[in-house]
């Protein structure tokens, strides 16, 4: 009987959690779709317009991510086959 409850309460939540996401995300796309086209003419304004100037602001933020994502690999490949092999071994 406990483990019924349990289930119950677990599958409210979702729905607690799951409607008002669900309703959120149908008035979005309505939203999108109703106002697309002045979406897109304004995106493609905004790039028309500064893609040059945004590029040239943003390079040493892309360039600073992906040192950062390439040392992070670097050092799951030195580190991680060693605390995997340990893993390994002790299991």
């Amino acid at each position: 009987m406990r483990r019924v409850q349990y289930l119950g309460s677990g599958a409210a939540w979702t729905a607690a959690l799951a409607l008002p996401a669900a309703v959120f995300g149908l008035c979005l796309a309505a939203l999108i779709d109703r106002y697309s086209v002045e979406i897109a003419s304004a995106v493609t304004r905004a790039l028309d317009a500064n893609w040059r100037a945004f590029v040239a602001l943003r390079w040493p933020e892309a360039a600073g991510m992906l040192i950062g994502q390439l040392l992070l690999m670097a050092v799951l490949l030195l580190a991680g086959g060693r605390a995997l092999g340990n893993r390994a071994k002790t299991s």
